[in-house]
């Protein structure tokens, strides 16, 4: 397989609402790909459908291989996810949880888990419901990690952080993907993120993937014009089209079968 995670006109509706609209996604092995999009756009509900979380409603998709109709326990036990919100018993401690999570993940690292707790300057003994939100987060990021998955997936971990945190938490990003042995997958609304972390970008908007390809490929394409006036700016003739402007681009179905 060429591609980490791939789908095929993969869609999802609730009732009269299109969530995610044919969308065709290709994550090369070995990339940290940003997928990038608004608050609403569809980017939790695609990656539930990437998990075996959420039925689709029509098309398909593989994730390190394993279709996720056929085979959602195999994905999930080869791939860490980090939810946007983290959900965990508060009563226990950071070291109670990661502990009781161990039991269920048979590649379990517990060196690994004792050096990014170290790392992240966790307190093993302090419970969960004492943490900040961004030491959630961070714990939530070791949980993903211990277990040594080949894909690691990641729901806008930083939704609600102050930038400092947020950028904390970015920078344990960089340094843990740095090596390239894993594939990432990276959501998130804020483009400053996704552009520290990515190599891959894919651009989502009410649930149609607009646009993928590589960060420098895009940086190209990308133009900024600044407009000088010497009395102020001309009041504006032009309108706009009733149905505004509309940009799609759709990827080619080139490459394997989604089972």
């Amino acid at each position: 397989m060429e591609y980490a995670i791939e789908t095929q006109g993969l869609s999802k509706r609730f009732r009269r609402l299109v969530a995610v609209n044919e969308i065709e996604l290709r994550v090369p092995y070995g990339s940290v790909y940003g997928f990038l999009g608004r608050n609403g756009a569809g980017k939790t509900t695609t990656i539930l459908m990437l998990l075996g979380l959420l039925r689709p409603t029509s098309g398909c998709a593989t994730a390190l291989g394993y279709s996720s109709k056929i085979d959602p326990v195999k994905i999930r036990a080869d791939v860490g996810y980090v939810p946007e919100k983290q959900i965990m018993y508060d009563w226990m401690t950071v070291s109670e949880i990661l502990w009781f999570t161990s039991k269920f993940y048979k590649t379990w690292n517990k060196k690994l888990a004792d050096e990014l707790v170290e790392r992240f300057g966790l307190d093993p003994k302090r419970k969960i419901k004492h943490l900040s939100r961004g030491m959630v987060a961070e714990l939530s990021l070791i949980i993903a990690l211990a277990p040594e998955p080949r894909l690691l997936i990641l729901d806008d971990p930083t939704s609600g952080m102050d930038p400092v945190v947020r950028r904390e938490f970015m920078e344990h990003i960089v340094d843990l993907v740095r090596d390239g042995k894993r594939t990432v997958f990276f959501s998130s609304h804020i483009l400053a993120d996704i552009e520290r972390v990515a190599d891959w970008v894919g651009i989502l908007k009410d649930g149609r993937l607009l646009i993928q390809d590589r960060l420098e490929t895009l940086k190209l394409r990308t133009r900024k014009v600044v407009a000088k006036f010497e009395a102020g700016p001309p009041k504006l003739t032009c309108r706009m089209p009733a149905n505004g402007f509309h940009l799609s681009k759709k990827m080619p179905r080139e490459s394997g079968l989604c089972g």
